[in-house]
């Protein structure tokens, strides 16, 4: 059954289940803590249990109908209990989720729900949009990504990058870099092939292979067509 409080601090009327009597309750409207009176003669002592949270009430009296609805919730009835072994209730289904959202329910804590309720995991009453703040946190995307990368499988790096540079100064610096950029292509793309290297990079170091085995038979060629020339010229001298 409800009765009803009144503030100490501002003077509000509230709501507040008869089992909260001799209790300490928490004004909505102003915050002030004052203990529940007791409109009996026998007053109920108040237990450890945390402040609770009141429902205002309207100034003529019962309240409407939104006040029935906070009435039907005030009597549902919880109680927690700590990895400790302390317990603290009843309170509200209202007042349970508030525990919740300030983080005092821990991960090894138990709620009944009722007299002749069964202890369970405080998960099981947990508010559906609201994450256990004891769990494990999910890795970070890139963390989840260097785990499933295919790059961190391969045994041998990825070396598509200078192969291109190596074929493309042999044009323009010295035509040794050509033959880098054949040889080192070469064995890479043998490593794609057994599986040891990223194939990710696979056509830039094609590309520098080519450029490199065009560089250097450019070379030769150019090589060759001077020393048939300079034959040449000796001849006819």
């Amino acid at each position: 059954m409800a009765i009803e409080s009144t503030c100490s601090g501002c003077g509000k009327k509230l709501a507040v289940a008869d089992q909260y009597v001799g209790r300490q309750a928490r004004c909505p409207s102003c915050g002030n803590i004052y203990t529940v009176p007791n409109p009996t003669p026998a007053a109920r002592a108040g237990g450890q249990e945390p402040p609770v949270d009141l429902a205002e009430t309207t100034a003529a009296g019962h309240g409407d109908t939104g006040n029935a609805s906070s009435q039907s919730t005030l009597s549902s009835q919880f109680w927690m209990r700590t990895s400790e072994g302390s317990e603290y209730g009843p309170v509200t289904r209202i007042d349970l989720n508030r525990w919740f959202e300030e983080g005092r329910v821990g991960d090894n804590y138990t709620i009944r729900q009722g007299d002749e309720g069964t202890w369970q995991s405080a998960d099981r009453f947990r508010p559906q949009a609201q994450a256990n703040p004891y769990a494990s946190s999910p890795p970070l995307p890139h963390q989840a990504y260097a785990q499933s990368s295919p790059a961190s499988q391969y045994s041998k790096p990825d070396q598509s990058g200078i192969i291109l540079a190596m074929g493309i100064l042999g044009f323009f610096i010295c035509p040794v870099f050509g033959v880098i950029a054949w040889i080192m292509g070469n064995s890479a793309l043998a490593d794609i092939r057994a599986g040891l290297a990223d194939p990710s990079g696979k056509e830039m170091i094609r590309v520098g292979y080519y450029l490199g085995i065009a560089n250097v038979a450019l070379t030769v060629t150019s090589i060759a067509a001077f020393i048939v020339v300079f034959a040449l010229a000796l001849v006819a001298g």
